[in-house]
This record gives structure tokens, sequence and C-alpha cells, in this order.
């Protein structure tokens, strides 16, 4: 599958914007799920690690139907090839990848049904940005 660098880049910039409006706004603090961004007007990044047995041809076949309306793209979260993986003993971030959810998806929702796939090893919110000092 391929994507737009141009579109995912201007997309990527516009999450971080909305992430940085809302951490701005948003001042209480909630209970379990906490570090979820809940807004309704952002997107959303998540990071998953496919099970080493999972097959990575085409990684987004294995995100459930439902759940690949929600994803405005899947990208692998290191820009190094596998050759440069295996040469410095990292191919094991070969499995991680960055799935940004359009704006308004559950990322609760998301999380927990990913969680519940065996072929899915983890599942977390991407790091938040910064806020500037």
């Amino acid at each position: 599958m391929e994507f737009n660098k141009a579109a995912m880049d201007a997309n990527a910039l516009e999450c971080a914007k909305t992430k940085i409006r809302f951490q701005l706004s948003n001042t209480s603090s909630t209970d379990s799920l906490s570090q979820i961004d809940k807004s309704d007007t952002g997107c959303c990044v998540i990071h998953v690690k496919f099970a080493a047995w999972a097959d990575m041809n085409d990684p987004m076949q294995l995100i459930p139907y439902g759940l690949q309306k929600s994803v405005v793209h899947l990208r692998r979260l290191t820009t190094l090839n596998d050759q440069q993986l295996n040469k410095t003993g990292a191919s094991h971030f070969k499995r991680w990848f960055e799935i940004t959810l359009k704006p308004g998806t559950s990322l609760e929702s998301v999380i927990k049904q990913l969680q519940s796939l065996n072929h899915i090893e983890v599942v977390e919110q991407a790091p938040r940005p910064a806020l500037p000092p």
C-alpha cells in the first residue's frame, strides 16, 4: 500500500497541533486510561508491535476490516530497511508500526480491539509531543 508522503507529513503536523491544543486546554486528570487523548477534534496515533509469526508483507491486512476504515495511514516506525536492521541486530523493529486514526475515532475502543488480537503483541498510544518551555 502506498501513501502520499506530503499528505502524511501535513496530517502529522495537524495531529501534533491538535494534541498540543488539547493538552493546553485539558488540565484535569482522569483515571485508568488517563494517558489516552479523548479529544473529539483531533486525530490519534498509536504504536503496534505485530507478533513474529505475522505476515508483514501487507500489514494493513492484519488490521480488522472494521478498523481499517478508521486508519488514515499505517507506516513502519523505523526508516531503516530490513538489511540495515538485520546488520545492526535490530530486526525486531520491523514489527513496530505507527497507525494514525481519523479524527473523532475512539482511541480507547481501537486499543481494546487491537489488544484482543493474537497477532498483535503490543498496542499503545504514541507519545505526545512535549509542550514548549
